[in-house]
């Protein structure tokens, strides 16, 4: 219900907020009202850092943010309808399964599974960062003395996480607002609701790019990027950031395009003011993650744009200098000098680059080389790096033989034709706008996937796996944009569409699995596995035991399940002091001792999958509650 309530609250305010942004774009655009949560979170991506650092309190802001919301939608709509034909609700009701989809392996699951997947290091950074930004107001956080953090611990990882584009932290802060006490466990649903963000913006795109399109067709493509292997990766690493960025990254690329259309001036400004938006939002997001899409999506559109002033000088028609006017929307990358914090971070990023070689890549990129987990003969290491890189991961043989080989050969089998069937769409003659999409995809893709290959030539290839899972939604939609043509290479498209599909029905079982850790290795389900098969984490059953009049002292446990405890203790307002020295980070260097304010009235310690509670007051006998 919990996990309902955050979406329905998300869906509402982001898509209030967004609506009158999506209809700034130009009516030609059909379906831009899809477009409406995605602008409402690039919105909400720059304006809630800055409110909070006005001073502004996160339950202040979503209260003023709803009705702002509510205001918006009502005259929007009022002022044009919109209207819920056959195809309205067709693509609407395929949005809601999608997005349960998306849903159901936290609730098969549970919090075992959801409570974080491959990357417990940086899921907890954000979540203890969350729940201080939505708890204490900026100036207790930023100004925040070595005593400060001793009494609350999740103050150390917040004020370290202020300068380094807070966000997406700060979104989740304000959303859980609506349930504050659960805010330790609702982290799941809150990205997931970005995945589903991922879907629309690609619902738009490819009905742009592609008028012809089926409905169906479109929405197969656009739910096959979030429930496919890439969509499932790079939540699955607990990458908050990029996966929040990764609809608006998606924006900036097919608006992005766009500009190389016939536009009056009037709709060549209308679409400079969206794009501004988009980039504005990416920009407090995730910088890394535009700098590379603005790389690969500028030369392509200066390319397409300059084909258009020549077909234009041809007709005689002048140079057109509206054509340029779209460009103007990436101005909106300057909204980051709102933000000192944030301009000192970019700053730092281009003196020092990304390329440092570091080991990363051994545990979350290590599927690169098969679900085998062996590196293999040069054959079948590169038919599994092949495999894996096309988002065909979960098809590489678990095992060796001659079974395993021509598994491998039938991998590369469907990647040819896939690579076939887009050269031949590119090539094709009797649909010049099919040939234009997919080649400007298509190059966007290779020039996505390029800084990669410079960097896995530097060794960095923690870097270089993490630029392809940025250009995968482009690359993985440009592979199945085939489909759309009546030739037999469009199967092969069809195939990988279903593949991409059926791996996110596999995730809602794949959750219970392992002792729901999900995807065996080298898949980055976990790294140190005993983490969810010998701790519990479903922290609910605590909550009948435990309230704000409580006084609790923590004895010492494991790092990550104190980082657990620490995190429901603070969201549901529990008054704690630590028996162990207050850690800088989970396993980290001491920061020291908690001073102990009162007498404590109840002890709490964990044992596996049991915590104790002993209750000093003898209000109840001591209790063993199972946590899994």
């Amino acid at each position: 219900m919990d996990d309902l309530l955050l979406w329905a609250v998300m869906a509402f305010v982001t898509a209030g907020l967004g609506l009158p942004v999506s209809r700034i774009l130009p009516v030609r655009f059909a379906w831009r009202e899809l477009l409406a949560p995605m602008f409402g979170t690039a919105i909400l991506a720059v304006v809630v850092p800055l409110a909070y650092r006005l001073g502004v309190t996160m339950r202040i802001q979503l209260i003023a943010y709803v009705i702002i919301a509510l205001v918006s939608a009502v005259l929007s709509l009022r002022a044009r309808p919109i209207r819920f034909g056959r195809s309205t609700r067709y693509v609407a009701g395929i949005i809601v399964l999608g997005s349960l989809v998306l849903l159901l392996p936290r609730w098969t699951g549970g919090d075992q599974f959801a409570v974080f997947r491959g990357n417990q290091w940086d899921s907890y950074n954000y979540l203890e960062s969350a729940i201080a930004f939505g708890e204490k107001p900026y100036a207790k956080v930023d100004r925040a003395t070595q005593l400060d953090e001793l009494r609350d611990p999740t103050l150390v990882i917040a004020k370290a996480q202020l300068p380094n584009r807070p966000s997406v932290h700060e979104l989740y802060a304000l959303f859980s607002r609506v349930a504050p006490g659960r805010a330790y466990r609702m982290q799941y649903a809150y990205l997931v609701f970005f995945m589903a963000q991922l879907a629309l913006v690609a619902l738009f795109a490819l009905r742009n790019a592609v008028p012809h399109i089926h409905p169906g067709i479109a929405c197969a493509i656009a739910w096959a990027l979030p429930l496919g292997f890439w969509g499932q990766y790079i939540l699955d690493i607990d990458a908050w950031s990029q996966v929040a960025s990764a609809s608006i990254l998606f924006a900036v690329f097919a608006l992005s395009l766009r500009a190389a259309d016939e536009l009056s001036a009037s709709e060549a400004r209308r679409l400079a003011i969206a794009i501004g938006f988009a980039s504005a939002g990416a920009v407090y997001l995730y910088p890394e993650g535009l700098s590379i899409y603005l790389a690969a999506t500028g030369p392509v559109v200066v390319v397409w744009i300059a084909l258009g002033f020549l077909r234009a000088r041809r007709a005689g028609a002048g140079m057109q200098w509206r054509r340029l006017i779209p460009l103007a929307g990436f101005s909106g990358i300057a909204a980051a000098v709102l933000s000192p914090d944030l301009v000192r971070l970019l700053l730092g990023q281009l003196s020092r680059g990304n390329s440092a070689a570091i080991d990363w890549w051994t545990y979350f990129q290590r599927f690169f080389i098969g679900r085998d987990d062996v590196w293999g003969s040069g054959f079948d290491r590169a038919a599994d790096f092949v495999a894996s890189t096309f988002g065909l991961y979960f098809l590489t043989p678990a095992g060796d033989g001659a079974l395993a080989t021509l598994q491998r050969v039938l991998i590369l089998a469907l990647i040819a034709g896939l690579v076939i069937a887009v050269v031949r769409m590119m090539l094709a003659r009797d649909q010049p706008a099919d040939r234009a999409t997919s080649t400007a995809w298509a190059a966007t893709s290779l020039l996505l996937l390029a800084p990669a290959a410079f960097l896995a030539s530097k060794h960095s290839y923690w870097a270089a796996g993490k630029v392809v899972s940025f250009a995968a939604p482009v690359f993985v939609a440009t592979l199945c944009l085939p489909i759309v043509r009546a030739d037999r290479w469009r199967w092969f498209a069809a195939a990988f569409i279903a593949i991409q599909l059926c791996a996110g029905l596999v995730r809602i079982d794949a959750a219970t699995w392992n002792d729901h850790i999900g995807y065996a290795k080298p898949y980055p389900g976990i790294q140190i596995p005993g983490l969810k098969q010998d701790i519990g984490w479903d922290l609910r059953r605590l909550e009948p035991y435990l309230d704000r009049r409580s006084k609790v002292t923590v004895f010492p446990t494991e790092p990550w399940s104190l980082s657990a405890l620490i995190c429901f203790l603070t969201a549901r307002r529990i008054p704690y002091v630590l028996q162990n020295p207050v850690p800088t980070f989970p396993g980290g260097p001491d920061l020291g001792k908690m001073p102990m304010p009162w007498t404590p009235h109840t002890e709490l310690s964990v044992h596996g999958s049991m915590i104790q509670i002993d209750f000093l007051d003898h209000r109840w006998p001591s209790v063993q509650i199972p946590t899994r």
